[in-house]
């Protein structure tokens, strides 16, 4: 869901549209501001891929300005089952688990081997490990349900039991240089496990460039195992392999405290150039039913079926209104007397608006137009979107969905939506503000449109858009 926006109460005048459902507006919710995503390229919006981190520098930052970028693995789309002794997922190769020689935590300090229990060694499996009931207790650890786990487990219960496996050394080659990273760990600390360090080195070739380390303690030896969680975190270098590891305190040797990472996060260093479509270049007219700007084709304006909003839900067709439909004309709508009253909404005086609009008063009158679906193909792929949106809520407009769908060819790649509300179902219409976004995605076509929510058909709400921005990776080859 989208933050709440606040209520502010303004003189807007305005002179609205003809088609059903529509009438005056005596209020406008303005946004808190964008939602940026960042997370492997994965920049989101409230709906948005597991791991996203909220960031608006993406869209901030001008032409050709670095962004740190944060790719975000957390397992979570990987089945609970061992992944062997090596695996590649999320653009990182996953290596040589416990394959060192070392000593036991403990008093007893017994030798290990490398490789599988069966052979001597801690176990060189990696295992992808549903540790619901983790979360349970540790909320704020990583992200739920599953971890990275290591060692040869059994899994006599699968699902949210779990078990905390050995790690002496595990090691892991990158697709791609970083320049920083982050790991969210929980381990056994008291008991035997005082006197451990659990270390990162993070290497660019054979050099080591940076490291971090956790000290594992123990104001009990005698007591039982006692869970805790930390991170480990590396910046200010650029690395291509990391080094997890284990060792004691004491003298050096590899040891094997019990130990599970989640949420590893990778730093990338981007370029990007950000444009913006403001439609203020343009003149108010109405640029027909598909029209170039600014590197985007707009299409297929409301060429759909689908219902009104609202009890009576009578069904519409696609194309004009001659034809049945509810408009397939774009248009460039100068909306003067919005950014009068709410300077904070898009950039005036322009927005792109929908339907078959009537200028009867040309200038800084406006109409929210009737959108149900409209189409927009990219001269180039991008790799993040944001266009800000006003429209009504309240009265019948509650309990439709305002989408904005990213395609990469015919591949759905991301998404974002805003849920429209009614609080007096019997009152008058409210204009509202908010915006939509995706990142974190290669894609060259969006597809905006509104749906009801209760079972997915096609409806209408007034809309309209300003403030496209189109965010391209040109980052250099490296």
């Amino acid at each position: 869901m989208k933050k709440t926006p606040f209520v502010l109460i303004g003189s807007l005048a305005m002179v609205l549209g003809q088609l059903p459902g529509s009438a005056p507006a005596t209020s406008l919710q303005l946004p808190y501001g964008a939602y940026m995503p960042e997370s492997g390229m994965e920049l989101s919006a409230p709906v948005r891929p597991r791991g996203t981190v909220p960031d608006e520098r993406i869209f901030r930052s001008g032409f050709e300005s670095p962004v740190l970028v944060e790719q975000v693995t957390s397992y979570d789309d990987l089945d609970e089952n061992y992944a062997g002794t090596n695996f590649h997922h999320n653009g990182v190769t996953y290596r040589e688990v416990n394959e060192v020689s070392g000593i036991w935590p403990g008093p007893e300090g017994k030798p290990f081997g490398p490789g599988s229990i069966k052979e001597g060694g801690l176990g060189n499996q990696f295992v992808i490990e549903d540790a619901g009931l983790l979360f349970d207790d540790f909320p704020e650890f990583g992200s739920a349900p599953n971890v990275l786990n290591f060692g040869d487990l059994f899994f006599s219960t699968p699902g949210p039991n779990l078990s905390l496996g050995p790690l002496a050394s595990v090691w892991m080659d990158l697709d791609e240089n970083a320049e920083s990273v982050s790991m969210a760990l929980v381990y056994f600390e008291n008991g035997p496990w005082g006197g451990l360090e659990v270390h990162l080195d993070a290497y660019l070739g054979d050099t080591l460039v940076g490291s971090d380390m956790i000290e594992i303690t123990s104001d009990d030896p005698a007591g039982r195992d006692n869970i805790t969680t930390n991170s480990l975190s590396i910046d200010g270098a650029q690395f291509d392999t990391l080094h997890l590891y284990s060792r004691r305190m004491s003298d050096g040797e590899f040891t094997a405290p019990r130990v599970m990472l989640d949420d590893l996060t990778l730093g990338r260093l981007r370029y990007v150039d950000t444009r913006v479509s403001t439609y203020d270049d343009l003149s108010e007219a109405h640029v027909g039913t598909q029209y170039a700007h600014n590197g985007v084709s707009y299409r297929d304006l409301n060429e759909v079926s689908g219902f009104w909003p609202g009890p009576d839900g009578e069904a519409f067709g696609p194309g004009a209104i001659s034809d049945g439909g509810i408009g397939n004309q774009f248009v460039i709508e100068d909306a003067g007397l919005l950014f009068k009253d709410f300077p904070e909404f898009g950039s005036a005086p322009n927005v792109l608006n929908f339907g078959d609009l009537d200028f009867s008063t040309p200038g800084p009158n406006l109409s929210l137009g009737a959108l149900a679906s409209a189409w927009m193909d990219l001269n180039e792929a991008a790799d993040a979107v944001e266009m800000a949106v006003v429209y009504f809520e309240n009265g019948p407009w509650g309990g439709i969905e305002l989408r904005l769908d990213a395609y990469l060819g015919e591949t759905l790649v991301g998404n974002d939506v805003i849920a429209i509300t009614s609080d007096d179902p019997n009152g008058r219409d409210n204009v509202a503000a908010n915006s939509l976004s995706i990142a974190g995605v290669r894609f060259d076509t969006l597809h905006l449109y509104a749906v009801r929510a209760s079972d997915g058909e096609y409806t209408v709400p007034r809309v309209m858009v300003d403030d496209l921005r189109l965010s391209v990776d040109v980052t250099p080859q490296r």
